[in-house]
């Protein structure tokens, strides 16, 4: 069985680092009314930002399985 190289290691570490803290802070932030403010405020509809929240989920996972 081959060893991962120690830097693929890192940068998943790195990954499920900031994937995981982006879903804590956007889901924390998701019932504050300013940011239902700045959101409403954006060109982007809201579904789409809402969509945009999941993204730091993609590198989460990415991450676990790095």
């Amino acid at each position: 069985m081959k060893t991962r190289p120690v830097s693929v290691t890192v940068i998943a570490w790195i990954l499920i680092a900031i994937g995981g803290l982006s879903i804590i802070t956007s889901t924390a932030m998701i019932n504050n009314p300013q940011t239902r403010e700045l959101m409403s405020k954006n060109p982007l509809p809201i579904p789409v930002q809402y969509v945009q929240l999941l993204v730091p989920a993609i590198g989460f996972l990415c991450g676990g399985r790095g």
